[in-house]
């Protein structure tokens, strides 16, 4: 029962068990399930970092009635793992073609195309895309994307009105220390990080992590910016964005 199965293989997918749900993807594949199998298969390597897999396999993914996979939500994959790749030429081809249906995904592929606006130093642009999505969907994610357009053009007058806006504590009080982060107030951010950490029970906020782990380092708190490396970052390195992982290999040699 392909059903049972793939409901199986998404309770190992929200634990964060991947290396089971590639087994039992390879294990229980055949002609029939080809296309969901393989849609599957590239959202687990997608979340694992590795975009350039990812992105081979959600090419061979085949449209048809009986997956449930729609062409506009393939497209939208397959320009997000070419953005994940900064490949922004072709991520702007696909996003672009998933602007079909006013939907959830059609908001999202908006969002990746204003942050490839910002790639390409076009901010006001940007912003002005972000604001659209932002009044749509509502998301944390756009409100994030809004507040990094602003910063870019210094702007902290409206970043600090869209962080205000977030209703998950968490988000806010991490919006609130990338603010002070950017303008070299390590010590305001690190109490607004530190807030947000104690807030994020499951600890899986990475851009947070990140963010906690420099800012110590930043103070000179070599003891605790290592001792959240350790934690957090060894063995873990594709849950991190290819930026941070830089910047925390860097950080790493230093430490």
């Amino acid at each position: 029962n392909i059903s049972a199965i793939l409901k199986i293989i998404n309770l190992y997918d929200t634990m964060g068990d991947y290396n089971t749900c590639l087994g039992l993807l390879d294990l229980y594949q055949n002609e029939s399930n080809e296309s969901i199998f393989n849609y599957k298969r590239s959202n687990v390597f997608s979340a694992l970092g590795n975009h350039k897999k990812s992105l081979e396999i959600m090419k061979k993914v085949k449209i048809d009635r009986t997956n449930g996979i729609t062409e506009q939500e393939r497209n939208y994959r397959i320009g997000y793992e070419y953005y994940m790749l900064a490949d922004f030429e072709k991520a702007e081809e696909y996003l672009r073609k998933a602007l079909t249906n006013k939907n959830k995904l059609y908001w999202n592929a908006y969002c990746f195309l204003a942050r490839i606006e910002m790639k390409r130093n076009y901010l006001v642009n940007a912003i002005n895309m972000l604001n659209q999505v932002v009044k749509a969907d509502g998301s944390d994610e756009s409100r994030f994307a809004l507040i990094d357009a602003y910063m870019r053009r210094c702007d902290y007058e409206n970043a600090y009105k869209v962080a205000h806006t977030f209703k998950s504590f968490e988000n806010r009080e991490y919006a609130y220390g990338r603010l002070a982060y950017d303008k070299s107030n390590y010590s305001r951010a690190k109490e607004h990080f530190d807030k947000a950490m104690s807030a994020d029970s499951d600890k899986d906020n990475y851009n947070l992590i990140t963010y906690a782990i420099l800012v110590n380092y930043r103070l000179k708190k070599y003891f605790k910016a290592r001792k959240l490396l350790r934690k957090y970052y060894n063995g873990n390195e594709s849950k991190y964005n290819p930026y941070s992982i830089q910047d925390l290999n860097l950080l790493r040699i230093d430490l």
